[in-house]
């Protein structure tokens, strides 16, 4: 019985071992947009509580990748599409898309 016990209580230290050692899962946000009617382009704006690696894409292409940033913004040269953003510590209040420049 005391064996069983050791056998479980090991099995059950490696497992959750394993569990602490999982790489943490990013938050994305993410929408489409359409700045085509007023000549604008897609400007996309991400926020995260925590430094580390925050990204986005516009139409699967990477807009920006960055480290050391708490909050980064850039604007693509596309005026419509699908656009996301991701960091492991995401703000969805502080990230967006939106239209910069055009007429309107």
């Amino acid at each position: 019985m005391k064996r069983r016990l050791s056998t479980l209580a090991a099995t059950l230290l490696i497992a959750l071992l394993g569990l602490s050692a999982a790489p943490a899962l990013a938050a994305t946000e993410s929408g489409s947009i359409n700045c085509s009617a007023g000549g604008g382009k897609v400007g996309v704006r991400a926020e995260q509580q925590r430094l580390g690696a925050l990204s986005a894409t516009v139409n699967g292409s990477t807009l920006f990748s960055v480290n050391g940033y708490y909050h980064y913004s850039k604007t693509s040269l596309v005026s419509s599409g699908n656009w996301s953003a991701s960091s492991n510590t995401l703000l969805y209040s502080g990230t967006y898309a939106w239209c910069q420049g055009g007429i309107g």
